[in-house]
Order: structure tokens, then sequence, then C-alpha cells
């Protein structure tokens, strides 16, 4: 649930589940949503706390369970058994519900049993890149820890591409801002996969797990000479049927031409993008969020999930530009909400996964209120099958 409206402070919410006729949930909307009534944080949470709190998003990453089928859930087949939420359902589960938010805060550099590192740096020229194999059956990435320096921070983070092999087979090639979710510039933030620190240190925690053997690569694809600092840490897994490699993809969008709304003399005509985490180079001093996100399953011709605008999807609220961290939502930089700049919007979906048996499209309509030119660029991270590779 992700709750952002002028009208936050006063707004009252009720619940009603299977034509009950007594709410099972109400509250104050703010205090309900993102106060921790519900759930401590960061199931319950809002924003960052320099936002005005009338214009803060507030967010609960709480299911809550019913019977009959409504708008903007999930749909299970026939026949399946689901049982529904009742008041007391969130008052005996609190157990589960703390050991779930304790999970999501956990440090994505938390030691693990039975580590093992192995390191690589040095300096590289153009065209150069710094390795890293690891080869072993029963292992999985578990941490990567990436120092970089250079004369140009933003060519360094983009021209720096993080590369990956599992047992041979290429999944990942995504430039070092993308990837560690900072953009082009350091911007110290945490989320439950991602960290950037205060020091320009960028580590990231997606769990890797390969058959045989693993290499990672940074690929200096920058016109600079640049420094490489890098750790990878392994833990023990065992490969079965289920297992999967990891991915990352990126795509960039630059000199995007934006339609801009018709009140501002533009046509209004928006277009479509696809889309997981975003960043952003505004060039106008206006909004360019207000999309709608779209995500469409097995062919879908009208999506079957079709959101509010960007700020909504991504857990803030007015496109505010104050910076703001979370597990499963972050904007490390707001530069570029109001005024020329960038912007970075994350989101993981871990907890709100979406099933589809052939195929998935997340498309965010690219809606500007100007008619302008901006770089846009998006990263998704995934799994995959073996047989998908």
């Amino acid at each position: 649930m992700t709750f952002g409206n002028e009208d936050a402070l006063n707004s009252y919410i009720r619940v009603y589940l299977d034509g009950q006729a007594e709410p099972v949930i109400e509250g104050m909307a703010p205090e309900l949503v993102g106060g921790g009534v519900l759930a401590p944080e960061p199931l319950s949470t809002s924003v960052s706390p320099l936002t005005e709190p009338q214009r803060r998003g507030y967010n609960l990453y709480l299911p809550i369970p019913f019977a009959d089928y409504n708008i903007n859930v999930r749909l299970y087949d026939e026949g399946t058994r689901v049982v529904s939420a009742k008041s007391e359902t969130f008052r005996d589960d609190t157990l589960a519900i703390r050991e779930c938010a304790a999970s999501l805060s956990k440090s994505n550099s938390s030691q693990a049993t039975g580590k093992e590192q192995s390191s690589s740096g040095g300096v590289f020229p153009p065209g150069t890149e710094c390795q890293i194999s690891v080869t072993g059956k029963n292992l999985a990435v578990s941490n990567i820890s990436l120092r970089l320096s250079g004369p140009d921070t933003a060519a360094l983070l983009k021209g720096a591409v993080i590369r990956m092999w599992f047992d041979g087979h290429r999944t990942v090639e995504v430039p070092a801002g993308n990837f560690f979710g900072t953009g082009y510039t350091f911007n110290p933030c945490i989320t439950r996969f991602t960290t950037v620190d205060t020091d320009g240190r960028l580590s990231s925690s997606w769990l890797m797990p390969f058959r045989d053997s693993c290499r990672i690569s940074i690929l200096n694809n920058s016109n600079d000479t640049i420094g490489v600092e890098t750790l990878v840490t392994t833990v023990p897994y065992r490969w079965n049927e289920n297992s999967m490699y990891f991915g990352a993809s990126w795509k960039e969008y630059p000199g995007f031409e934006t339609a801009g709304s018709e009140n501002t003399g533009g046509t209004g005509l928006h277009t479509d993008l696809n889309i997981a985490r975003v960043l952003v180079f505004n060039t106008a001093d206006a909004w360019w969020g207000e999309g709608d996100e779209k995500i469409y399953t097995d062919g879908e011709v009208f999506p079957s999930s079709f959101g509010t605008g960007t700020e909504d999807y991504y857990g803030y609220a007015w496109c505010r530009p104050e910076p703001f961290n979370h597990p499963l939502i972050a904007q490390p930089a707001g530069n570029g909400n109001f005024h020329p700049g960038m912007s970075v919007n994350m989101r993981y979906r871990i907890l709100d996964a979406i099933p589809f048996r052939e195929s998935l499209r997340a498309d965010i309509e690219m809606w500007h209120w100007v008619k302008t030119t901006i770089d846009f660029s998006v990263t998704a991270w995934f799994y995959m099958l073996p047989e998908l590779k």
C-alpha cells in the first residue's frame, strides 16, 4: 500500500474484506500506512524526514489476504485456499512481521558464515579491465565491494562497466553508476541490495550462485586511466534444479525528446519506455515524472497493473527532491526533480513480485510537463533459469 496526498495528514483509512460490515483495519492514514501501527520499520515507513509531512509518501509492505478478488491484487487460480485477514491477524502475527522487518533491515555487508574473499585492483588505462575469477562447486557470490578513482567522476561511473559471467555465460554488462544505484555522482545510499558509502565505496549483496565458475570484470570504457579496487565474497551454496543465474541489463535513451503538456505548448502524446531503476538528467525547470507505470504479463494487450505516476511507483510523493533510503525503494539523488539535474529512483519488487507464465513487460510513461530533451537510462536486476541464458 502506497499513500501520498496533499491531505494525507487528515485522511482516515478503513479496510473492509469479503463483505464484512466492520473494517478489519482502520486509522489515520499516515500512522496506519507509514507510522508503524501494523508493522515496524521498514515494512511501514515514510520517506525523507526533510520533506514536509503533508507532501511525503507513506508505504506499507504488509500482505493483507482476503478471499474475494478486487483491483490491484494478485489473482490466484480458482480453488486456491486463501484465509482472509481479521483484525486480530495483525496482532497475532507480530513475530512473523518483526522477523520479516529484521531480515529486510540487515546490512548488505553482513558477515556470512564460511565466507571466502578474493581481491584485485590496480591502475587501468582505457580499454583494459580488472578481473576476478572464482572456481569451485557449491558456491555463490554474496557481496561485491568496489572503489573507483579517476579525474572525471561522471565519466568514471559511466565508463567503468561491470561485467559478469557465470559458468561461461555473460549475464551482466552495466555501468558501475547504474549497477550500484548511485548515478553519475557518488550519492550515499543504503538499500537491501546496494550501498554507497560516504567515502565512495560501492557494494552489492545480490546472491549470485553458479555451478562451477564465476568471472567478474570491471572494464575501463572511459577515455581516462582509472584506479580500481575490488573485493568479492563467496559463501556456500548448493546448486539444484531451482537455482538461477543473476542478471542485470542497462539501456540508455540519450537526448530523448519529451512531448510536453498541451498546457505548455506540447502535444501531450507521451511515450512509454521499458523500465526498472530510472536515472534521469532533466534539462528544464519542470517535473519529468508524471507518467504512469504499466505492467503486462503473458502477452496482455492492456496492462493488468496501471499506476498513477512515477513518484507513486517509487514510493514518495509530489516529486519531492529530498534523498531517502529504504531497503526496497530509494532516491539517492533528486536534484533533477524540479530543476535541471540528475535524479535516481530505485525499487526492488521482492515483496510484491508479479507471477507470470511466459512474459513480463514493465513500462513507464515518459510524461514531462514541458517539451524538452532529457537523458534517460534504466537498469533492471533479475534472475534467470540456466536454459534461458
